[in-house]
């Protein structure tokens, strides 16, 4: 496995011009120490919680109810609420 360090979207897009359709691109994380977790599985459970799924499930009902004030985009599901939701902090399995 080869890795790559870029720091600018150039450097990322110069790297996967080179790449064939067969290539696999992984993202990596700051550190080659630390496991490749998703920022769900990253976040501690507090005590007040009586499982990580029912952390998880708070943590999307919170996100719904703040993004009651934004009505533009009305996701049918919450998989569809999830790939908009990771773009503004809400941690999610990927």
């Amino acid at each position: 496995m080869k890795e790559f360090e870029m720091k600018t979207f150039t450097e990322l897009h110069d790297i996967i011009e080179k790449c064939d359709a067969r290539t696999v691109i992984n993202r990596g994380v700051k550190s080659v120490k630390f496991p490749l977790i998703p920022k769900i599985g990253r976040i501690v459970t507090p005590a007040s919680m009586r499982s990580r799924a029912a952390n998880e499930k708070e943590i999307l009902r919170l996100f719904k109810e703040q993004a009651l004030p934004y009505p533009d985009f009305m996701p049918a599901n919450d998989w569809d609420r999830l790939a908009p939701g990771q773009q503004h902090g809400l941690p999610t399995r990927w």
